[in-house]
């Protein structure tokens, strides 16, 4: 996971992103792990992500924020990511898949995929 952080924070450096935030990787079998999220109906959930979605938060080449989400095997599930969006404007979301080395692929690549809320 840190390695593939480290790819992230690469690639998004050379596309001219900057103040780029990661989570700490936390266990979340430890009780002091995590932290709460409340809602105003009274309900809370404990994440370790923010939101249980996202890996860091950083800012575009135009100083827009983006939630990022990085994945290493398959594609980040849609539906939570728009369920979050929902309701909300101006929010955006990048989804970084980081693919490694293998027989096919010399070196490691790094593709996209963006969603805006209405």
């Amino acid at each position: 996971m840190l390695d593939s952080n480290k790819r992230a924070r690469q690639y998004l450096f050379s596309k001219g992103w900057d103040w780029i935030w990661f989570k700490s990787h936390e266990d979340m079998r430890k009780k002091t792990a995590g932290d709460f999220y409340y809602r105003k109906d009274g309900t809370f959930t404990r994440c370790l992500d923010p939101y249980n979605l996202f890996d860091a938060i950083g800012y575009n080449e135009n100083g827009l924020m983006w939630w990022i989400q990085i994945k290493t095997t398959n594609w980040a599930a849609e539906k939570p990511i728009k369920d979050f969006m929902h309701g909300k404007t101006g929010v955006r979301v990048l989804v970084l898949k980081i693919i490694k080395p293998s027989k096919t692929i010399k070196r490691f690549r790094v593709v996209e995929r963006v969603y805006y809320s209405d």
